[in-house]
């Protein structure tokens, strides 16, 4: 039975096709194991056949040997009685030949037998053993690969956009491009996540351009890991300074006195964030023919630098969450 080979496993020398390999590497496994199991049954299987066998044939050299005594004596007392059945004697001499040549045959058969069974077993530990060095490896990989983009800092900051410095663990496999989530262990809301822009794996130096954050707290318990971009973190908020037509799953920083007229015909579970810097108080928000807040009414922004998430639901419209 073939055994599947594993992949090219991920190395730090290659950080380019790391994750694409360690996918690769990881997904393997569980193909590998299954099949080098399968031999290992296999195997014993045959092992257990040919123990059988060698049983068997034990059996039959037992048997042909006592018929050959039985033959020899037979011929002795064909011997003394020559004269009375010479003819009796001669036959008894053949039988006596062919079940020598038989026991012979058993005996080498048992021998064979015998040798199979050991070299079956000796298989079957070889099997044993490859699985349990394939399981050992695929755990080894699995731990270095998450040790390897997860780490921690103490380093003081408070959430914002721009480049935010770290020291980290040293021998990380954090790459220039590569995007993080840093997080407070200890206070979840304070969070960023933004692209690495440097890191020394020697030093443990490391500089993140945050494009997203939430939070304003300084903090020293972040944990930092590997992350997808997500479509809502990544929204920078569109600074308008005129009337504008606002369009699902964006931001909007209002910085003049203007008509934010949200999307027509939305879906649920659209949204808008909006925030006013302006200094005015004359901004409004129109419906476009859909309820605010229950209301038939477009609404007015009347506060300064507090944002807030306008969420589609059908039936209900616009609510401010």
């Amino acid at each position: 039975m073939a055994i599947t080979l594993l992949p090219t496993p991920p190395t730090r020398q290659d950080p380019v096709n790391f994750n694409t390999r360690a996918d690769e590497f990881l997904g393997a496994l569980p193909t590998f194991g299954a099949e080098a199991n399968s031999l290992a049954t296999d195997v014993n299987s045959k092992q257990v056949t040919a123990s059988n066998a060698a049983t068997t044939a034990t059996n039959a050299a037992n048997t042909a040997t006592t018929k050959a005594s039985e033959a020899s004596t037979f011929a002795n007392t064909a011997g003394t009685k020559a004269s009375e059945a010479s003819a009796s004697a001669t036959s008894a001499a053949n039988s006596a030949n062919t079940a020598g040549t038989k026991a012979s045959e058993a005996s080498a058969s048992a021998t064979s037998a015998s040798n199979s069974a050991t070299a079956a077993e000796a298989s079957a530990v070889d099997a044993s053993n490859s699985a349990t060095a394939a399981a050992t490896s695929a755990i080894n990989a699995e731990i270095f690969a998450t040790q390897q983009l997860k780490a921690a800092s103490t380093t003081s900051n408070t959430p914002g956009l721009g480049d935010k410095s770290f020291t980290i663990e040293t021998g990380k496999a954090f790459v220039i491009g590569m995007y993080l989530s840093i997080t407070s262990s200890g206070a979840s809301v304070n969070r960023m996540s933004g692209l690495v822009k440097s890191y020394n794996p020697a030093t443990g130096a490391l500089v993140v351009t945050v494009d997203a954050s939430t939070g304003s707290t300084a903090r020293t318990d972040w944990v930092i890991g590997i992350a997808v971009k997500s479509a809502e973190l990544a929204t920078p908020y569109y600074s308008v300074s005129a009337n504008t037509n606002a369009t699902a799953f964006n931001r909007y920083q209002i910085t003049a006195s203007l008509n934010l007229t949200l999307p027509p015909s939305p879906n649920d579970g659209s949204w808008v964030d909006v925030v006013n810097t302006s200094g005015t108080t004359t901004s409004r928000v129109l419906g476009n023919g859909q309820n605010i807040n229950g209301l038939a009414e477009d609404m007015s922004i009347d506060r300064d630098f507090i944002p807030f998430r306008l969420v589609f639901k059908t039936g209900y419209g616009w609510i401010i969450t």
